[in-house]
């Protein structure tokens, strides 16, 4: 790196510490270049780099050179710095957008509207929120431009919060769509949220449609890490996929080990493969923090919640016209073996990874409660 690349880099530094853009606070003239921001000034930062731009072409001794010799710099810096959200309101998304944040990324959450009230809570947490949807391939290419990294989820049929119309075809659309994209702008990392055991052979169509999503980011070259979440814990408080008026009903024996992830570590391994390229390009991993039985499931919440919560399993029966996919994962958790992420290798990797009775005490219990009829 030269002395220039050297002090665009450090005017990024600065100015993303003030939460700004690094291009727009800088004072340009013909005079003397770039001057600092009257944050930094107020921080008393001294003033760097002011050899490496008066050497810059355009600079001599006492005289820096005009702002388009370290303009271009000082931006490619900054957007060095970022890393696109896709699904930035959805349980994946905003548990990446918030650990990323957290980690000292800057980033930029990709939303249909920015004026919700996810939009919003992005924005107050430091995100750059930006109007985009993963099909107008001309929103995904402005919001790509230039920055580091794309974390990339999109909705799954059937799931929570995805229209009712939404197909596994809607799905792989979107998904070439921003990984088209990624590779176009030439990201220097495309991370994506797959799901646990996507290449299994179970015959699962919303989960091989990850399968398919993962290959396609491979065929394009993209430097890609694959993470892939099993049964999120969040599901099991939500009513419209798990504990219903007391009752947690699912196709799961009861005596049938599952394994669950926490929205919060997917995003927190999300920001561990952007923060350590060298160790997550290239690497697929299957994600958990647990392995409950369905009954063990229900007494645990129970006694987090405070009340009693019974088990039901769904018989094969129920489901026959239920679907395809809904058969295949019946035999997929009973017969099938189920998932089989290796936990204790991943909490060497992430420590703070949490299993489910943690998950309940620090978020999941008061979740629950706030979904209750008052």
């Amino acid at each position: 790196m030269s002395e220039l690349e050297e002090c665009a880099a450090r005017y990024a530094e600065h100015f993303a510490t003030e939460r700004h853009d690094g291009v727009s606070l800088l004072r340009m003239n013909t005079g003397d270049g770039p001057r600092e921001s009257p944050a930094v000034r107020r921080a008393g930062r001294p003033t760097p780099c002011s050899s490496a731009l008066e050497a810059a072409p355009g600079g001599r001794p006492g005289l820096r050179p005009r702002a388009s010799a370290v303009r271009n710099l000082i931006k490619e810096s900054v957007m060095k710095d970022i890393v696109v959200v896709t699904g930035a309101t959805g349980t994946q998304g905003g548990a990446a957008a918030r650990e990323l944040l957290a980690a000292g990324w800057r980033v930029r959450a990709l939303v249909r509207d920015p004026r919700t009230a996810g939009g919003r809570a992005l924005a107050d947490a430091g995100a750059e929120v930006v109007r985009g949807d993963m099909d107008d391939r001309a929103s995904l290419d402005a919001a790509l431009r230039g920055v580091h990294g794309v974390f990339s989820v999109q909705p799954t049929m059937g799931y929570p919060g995805t229209p009712p119309a939404f197909t596994v075809e809607d799905e792989l659309r979107l998904g070439r769509n921003v990984a088209d994209a990624a590779a176009d702008a030439g990201v220097d990392h495309f991370v994506y949220a797959s799901v646990g055991a996507a290449d299994a052979g179970h015959g699962i169509r919303r989960w091989e449609s990850k399968a398919e999503l993962e290959a396609y980011a491979r065929r394009l070259g993209l430097p890609i890490t694959v993470l892939r979440p099993v049964r999120f814990m969040e599901n099991q408080i939500d009513p419209r996929f798990g504990t219903r008026d007391g009752v947690l009903a699912d196709v799961v024996f009861p005596d049938v080990p599952v394994q669950l992830i926490a929205g919060a570590d997917i995003g927190a391994f999300a920001a561990l493969a952007f923060t350590h390229p060298a160790q997550y390009v290239g690497r697929t991993l299957e994600l958990a923090g647990d392995e409950l039985t369905m009954t063990e499931i229900a007494q645990i919440m129970g006694e987090a919640v405070g009340r009693t919560i019974t088990y039901r399993a769904i018989s094969r029966e129920a489901l026959l016209d239920k679907g395809h996919d809904a058969l295949a994962g019946y035999e997929f958790a009973n017969h099938a073996g189920g998932w089989h992420a290796d936990i204790p290798a991943l909490r060497e990797r992430h420590p703070g990874l949490m299993d489910f009775r943690t998950w309940l005490e620090r978020e999941g219990a008061a979740k629950y409660a706030a979904r209750q009829p008052a």
